[in-house]
């Protein structure tokens, strides 16, 4: 709860920031439980917490910013729909990697959270330069 509001806050401030830094820290998530321990554990939950937030909160706000009224609840259903299909995927090849290698499953748990912010970020410069095009006709 504590994440949703910090990071709702610093997003308006600046979006850029917010999001990646909860998609940074959110990513430590899964390298810092993997490590094993009561101690790791609780240093884990707050990082699991900053990632719902960014899903939870940013998420909805950026999906929001980038449609226009008419077509955000396609928007939204197109999105949801590829999140749980990435999901479900996400979740067979964890479970294929937790039986090799708990390196190799926290490696690729930090790799698939950090792969989705270039992507976010590419889709908010081109909304943003879409708006100015719109505002120079």
């Amino acid at each position: 709860m504590a994440a949703n509001l910090i990071l709702g806050r610093l997003y308006d401030w600046s979006d850029k920031v917010a999001l990646t830094v909860g998609i940074v820290l959110s990513a430590c998530f899964a390298p810092v439980l993997l490590q094993g321990g009561f101690a790791m554990a609780v240093i884990a939950m707050p990082l699991w917490g900053i990632g719902y937030a960014v899903q939870d909160t940013l998420m909805k706000a950026i999906i929001a910013g980038l449609l226009p009224e008419g077509r955000r609840g396609l928007g939204f259903g197109m999105f949801y729909s590829a999140y749980g299909g990435g999901w479900l995927l996400g979740s067979v090849a964890m479970g294929l990697l937790y039986d090799r290698s708990t390196l190799a499953l926290a490696a690729f748990v930090a790799a698939a959270q950090l792969a989705s912010l270039p992507i976010f970020l590419l889709a908010r410069r081109e909304a943003r330069r879409e708006t100015r095009s719109k505002r120079s006709q």
